[in-house]
């Protein structure tokens, strides 16, 4: 695949703007050409102040949303440690990408970072993946497919299966009552802080489902779960991976994580929309500290 990078200019949202500018920072967007699926996807890339930069943390965002949506506290947090960021929208995501999702499509999700990355950040030699959800398990496979360029891996709340309950609902609804989704929301306003879910907010955050699958976005989501074994996979790479689960998650379930792996670390309280708004220091604390073990060492 040979991207084709289209500079647009579309604007950030002014607090996260404001705060990269006082950092320093550049920003640039873009599209990926995908010549096999006739089909756009689209990036965000940002550069720390100092001109040359040895790593570059690539985000795979969550089910759902797209490819900025909570992710901006921990993007600024990775630019002042020195590295770049990169994160895209996964297949069928985004308002302005192309993509339909569909199994061969979510099986090549990030197959052109190697040719964008060469363009954007020619100096980075090395390279970290972090998921969530839908993103924890495409960054997951993608590693697994290929581990050399990686030298660390963090999944958040990857799920064993799919399972919309109405406790899941209304657990997901107290985010409203708590700390991090109102700083979330006083930081970055409305739009940054109210995910979609089922029919909700999907003008905002559409769905680009292949329309021959026949069935619903979270029926083909339990579909790409129950096709991948996610314990083998985490058996066989060697990448330094860290998982993190929140203990009120009705969906991806801290059990699960730690039958995963002894690389299982629980955050307090947080549920599945709040942990990526929770997690930010744990994970820059992880990356920066002494290397750790690959996620092999898997509990009996």
């Amino acid at each position: 695949m040979n991207p084709i990078v289209l500079q647009t200019g579309t604007p950030l949202p002014k607090a996260l703007q404001a705060e990269l500018d006082t950092l320093g920072a550049s920003y640039t967007e873009g599209l990926c050409h995908d010549p096999d699926a006739e089909s756009q996807t689209r990036f965000h890339f940002f550069r720390p102040a100092q001109t040359q930069t040895r790593v570059c943390t690539v985000l795979f965002h969550g089910t759902g949303n797209d490819a900025l949506f909570c992710w901006e506290n921990l993007i600024l947090d990775l630019l002042k440690s020195g590295r770049a960021v990169l994160t895209f929208d996964l297949p069928g995501h985004g308002r302005s990408s192309t993509t339909i999702l569909n199994e061969s499509t979510f099986a090549r999700t990030g197959t052109f970072l190697p040719k964008l990355l060469a363009r954007l950040c020619p100096e980075c030699s090395e390279r970290e993946a972090i998921g969530y959800s839908l993103g924890a398990l495409a960054a997951l496979r993608l590693v697994a497919r290929d581990p050399k360029p990686w030298r660390a891996l963090v999944l958040m709340a990857l799920p064993e299966r799919v399972s919309l309950t109405s406790l899941f609902m209304v657990i997901e609804a107290l985010s409203f009552l708590q700390k991090g989704w109102w700083q979330q929301f006083r930081r970055y306003g409305w739009d940054a802080s109210f995910p979609a879910f089922a029919s909700v907010r999907r003008k905002r955050f559409p769905i680009r489902l292949d329309p021959s699958l026949r069935m619903s976005y979270p029926e083909f989501v339990e579909r790409l779960l129950h096709k991948t074994d996610g314990r083998a996979e985490l058996q066989a790479i060697q990448v330094p991976t860290l998982l993190l689960y929140g203990t009120r998650d009705q969906l991806a379930r801290a059990a699960y994580g730690q039958e995963l792996s002894a690389s299982c670390q629980l955050v307090s309280g947080a549920n599945h929309f709040l942990l990526p708004l929770a997690a930010s220091t744990i994970i820059l604390r992880w990356l920066t500290s002494p290397p750790h073990p690959a996620a092999h060492s898997v509990p009996r």
